[in-house]
């Protein structure tokens, strides 16, 4: 069903029906090849559910698997991991209402310190 689910919906169509339910999320079972195409689909979803479906917080829970050692953090290249970061302080700074409203500060500054470092 995973499988049917990501070749269904690429990274333009992808939205919150496929990925929503934190319970059977389909990213889990990616590759990490796989997490990096969806990358710009994710972004989009954090960005267009602020202020109502808030995905930026299962966005982070990919970010931040075992921390440093989250393999998708080691398979990205160091421009890779600072577009993140990028990313994720971009968030803190333009919507900390929004995250502290989704109890996600805690963890949007753990996920931020793991991106920004360079290996």
């Amino acid at each position: 069903m995973t499988d049917r689910t990501l070749l269904a919906a690429d990274v333009d169509r992808i939205g919150l029906n496929e990925l929503r339910n934190p319970g059977w999320d389909p990213i889990c079972f990616c590759s990490q090849d796989g997490k990096k195409y969806y990358m710009p689909a994710l972004i989009r979803l954090s960005l267009d559910t602020i202020g109502s479906d808030f995905y930026f917080d299962q966005f982070l829970f990919h970010l931040e698997l075992d921390g440093e050692h989250n393999a998708l953090f080691s398979s990205c290249s160091s421009d890779q991991r600072q577009f993140i970061a990028k990313f994720i302080a971009f968030m803190i700074e333009h919507h900390a209402a929004e995250i502290e409203r989704n109890c996600c500060t805690d963890r949007v500054l753990r996920v931020y310190e793991i991106w920004s470092k360079d290996k």
